[in-house]
């Protein structure tokens, strides 16, 4: 299960969100209030405000978006995609290591 965080502002740049959209059946409104979410950062809650519509279609259309990016990737279901701030040194380990889970899982080589 993905789980789309409130404020995910920057989640998807707008051009991956429409590659990536694309690959989906989602129609409007479904479509802009998964943008709103992952493009724009604004809460789910909002999303769906603005659209007449439950928090659960705004939650469940940008949770479809990230799943075919996830598919996309072929990103394992169990894997966490996660967005940290820390300094180059750090960040750098931490880009190896994802390195090294990818060629272990032979996502990549």
């Amino acid at each position: 299960m993905l789980v789309v965080r409130e404020g995910w502002k920057g989640a998807m740049s707008p051009e991956d969100f429409e590659y990536h959209a694309g690959s989906t059946a989602l129609r409007e409104p479904a479509l802009t209030m998964a943008r709103l979410v992952l493009v724009e950062g604004v809460s789910v809650a909002e999303a769906a405000r603005r659209h007449n519509r439950g928090r659960s279609t705004a939650q469940a259309a940008a949770a479809r978006v990230l799943r075919a990016r996830r598919e996309y990737r072929q990103i394992p279901p169990d894997w966490l995609t996660i967005t940290v701030t820390l300094p180059e040194e750090a960040a750098a380990r931490v880009v190896e290591i994802e390195q090294q889970a990818l060629r272990e899982s032979g996502i990549r080589r």
